[in-house]
């Protein structure tokens, strides 16, 4: 059974937020994408827990390592990888003693890897392990960002562990939101891109339900008394070379976002009194507007 928090302000961990009461976006956008697909994923009781893709991963890791570093070791163990057992040629090959030498030196390698794997297990408790290369990804990417001047202004002395809960006043239902980084009226929200180019970040934006996000952390601060005055999305692309670049939300994405909010919301309500949770709607199937111009 999930934890059930009061509304306010929390310093909680990242794993206490998501494994705790409330409508997060991501639900919410689940919702948004038929009501089937969130009852699917958040109530369903036979649900197939889904795995994280290696770009999930990978995001989750550089939050971890721009805005709580302290606690990563606390958190996550990266995997270490085998030293290279020594080459044994044939004794026919070689003659005894160097064979004997050869031998010797694959024994001894073979007993400090076997050390070092029950030192790792050991060491590994209570921890998630991470894979060598993702964690190599994760730290340039995250350096990239701790190295550019308007990262270091954003993600410096701000609050990094807060989690708002507050209610949503039409529907009485409890939401839940988690600013990546926060302080006084601006809060900063930390992406990692395939593409942060300015279209492509908008289309992100807009399909990923972006505004939407801006728009409950704007409701989950004005229910503790503040008011948003800027919404910044700062993103980093994962490719070598990690280009940076923000981009500061106006007020019709902001509203545009809160419009979404209230009308997943109120869905949301009716699909909970009613119990009823509908797919995608079956309908004619009709050539699409631009397959006309293919011709």
């Amino acid at each position: 059974m999930k934890q059930k928090l009061n509304n306010g302000v929390h310093a909680i961990s990242n794993a206490e937020y998501h494994t705790s009461e409330g409508l997060s976006r991501s639900a919410l956008w689940e919702f948004k994408r038929s009501p089937w697909h969130y009852w699917n994923k958040y109530l369903n009781p036979d649900a197939v827990q889904q795995k994280s893709t290696k770009c999930m991963k990978l995001g989750e890791l550089v939050h971890a390592l721009v805005l709580e570093p302290t606690s990563f070791a606390d958190r996550y163990i990266v995997e270490p990888n085998d030293i290279a057992l020594p080459k044994v040629e044939l004794l026919r090959d070689v003659g005894r003693d160097k064979y004997e030498r050869q031998k010797k030196a694959r024994e001894e390698t073979i007993a400090i890897n076997q050390a070092f794997k029950e030192k790792f297990n050991r060491m590994s408790i209570g921890k998630e392990v991470i894979a060598s290369d993702i964690y190599a990804e994760a730290k340039a990417t995250a350096k990239a960002v701790l190295n550019d001047k308007m990262g270091q202004d954003l993600f410096t002395n701000v609050k990094t562990e807060n989690s708002i809960y507050f209610t949503h006043g039409p529907t009485g239902l409890q939401v839940k939101c988690r600013p990546d980084a926060w302080v006084g009226s601006v809060v900063t929200d930390l992406k990692t891109a395939k593409d942060a180019s300015y279209r492509a970040f908008q289309a992100t934006a807009h399909s990923s339900g972006y505004f939407m996000q801006a728009a409950i952390i704007r409701a989950g601060l004005a229910s503790v008394g503040i008011t948003l005055e800027k919404f910044v999305f700062y993103c980093v692309e994962k490719t070598p070379g990690y280009p940076c670049v923000y981009y500061i939300l106006d007020d019709e994405a902001i509203n545009h976002g809160m419009n979404q909010f209230n009308n997943s919301m109120q869905k949301l309500a009716i699909c909970l009194d009613n119990g009823d949770w509908p797919g995608y709607n079956s309908q004619i199937l009709t050539i699409p507007n631009y397959a006309n111009n293919e011709d």
